[in-house]
């Protein structure tokens, strides 16, 4: 029986198969081509730097109510007393403040003062806060802070109507007798405590979400010391919490002079606003590095 031919005799006769064809390669979603331009980028962060702008003339806003207890006690030893408590204000709206009808509502000197040394502080940092935050939304994707931002921004706009309506409600359930305010305020206290609940919660979690937007973007630009000022910032709330829960009442039993004079209240106040300013200067310090490491890339971007 005679034997078979050898495999490769075989095999060198079949014809070859043809290439396939290979498909053509599609870039990655990660690359050059999907990203966007540095121009775009650019632009982007110049309204970032716009928006922190906006945030540091809040702080500088909220800066300046650091100085009003102090100012006040500085005002009484060298000019002399302030306005009581107990005198007439002086803003009259004929038929409604200060005026002599029965249904008017009246204020004194001491509480319009400090409706102006506080309330205006307070509002005008509301007003940059939410404006600053909001145009901040326009941030690079990249970063991811974008929608912390907004966030943010729609907090503050809730936030600041609370802690009016709150202060409104308080002032008053001080002013009119107990008849007059569950007549024409039904239940005010629980009222007043949803204000404040309301207030509370969307200050901190505004603030929460800007804070890690901010050191988003402070890592994006290279800034590693603005992660570094917003833990020290925490920290000073951490401590600001403390002594308003606790730490106040604390001192005021424990280490507190019974026998106060003037010199001793007025290193108080002098001590609460050196807290309040360095607070307000870390904050300051962690936006503006921010700035700082936005302008460099525009200016990078700008030579190119």
């Amino acid at each position: 029986m005679p034997s078979p031919p050898p495999l490769a005799r075989f095999s060198a006769e079949l014809p070859k198969p043809e290439p396939r064809p290979q498909p053509a390669s599609t870039p990655a979603p990660d690359s050059a081509a999907a990203k966007p331009s540095s121009q775009a980028l650019a632009a982007k962060w110049r309204r970032v730097r716009r928006g922190l702008l906006c945030v540091q003339v809040g702080i500088f806003c909220l800066a300046l109510m650091g100085f009003v207890g102090f100012g006040k006690m500085v005002y009484e030893r060298t000019q002399g007393p302030l306005p009581k408590l107990t005198d007439r204000g002086w803003i009259v709206i004929e038929g409604y403040l200060n005026t002599e009808d029965k249904d008017a509502v009246h204020t004194t000197k001491g509480e319009e003062l400090d409706f102006f040394t506080y309330g205006i502080p307070v509002f005008l940092a509301s007003l940059f806060f939410g404006l600053g935050r909001l145009i901040c939304s326009a941030a690079p994707r990249q970063t991811g802070a974008s929608g912390l931002f907004a966030f943010s921004s729609l907090c503050v706009l809730i936030a600041f109507p609370a802690l009016a309506t709150a202060l409104m409600l308080n002032f008053i359930e001080n002013t009119y007798d107990v008849r007059f305010t569950y007549t024409y305020f039904h239940k005010l206290p629980d009222n007043e405590r949803y204000a404040w609940t309301a207030f509370f919660i969307t200050a901190i979690l505004g603030e929460a979400m800007f804070l890690v937007g901010l050191a988003a973007c402070g890592v994006a630009v290279q800034r590693p010391r603005t992660v570094r000022s917003i833990g020290v910032l925490l920290f000073l709330w951490g401590v600001l919490a403390f002594i308003l829960l606790a730490g106040w009442d604390l001192y005021k039993t424990e280490f507190r002079l019974q026998n106060l004079n003037d010199d001793l209240r007025l290193y108080e106040q002098a001590a609460l606003m050196i807290g309040w300013l360095f607070a307000a200067g870390v904050y300051w310090r962690a936006v503006r590095a921010v700035r700082s490491g936005a302008r460099e890339y525009i200016d990078s971007v700008a030579t190119t």
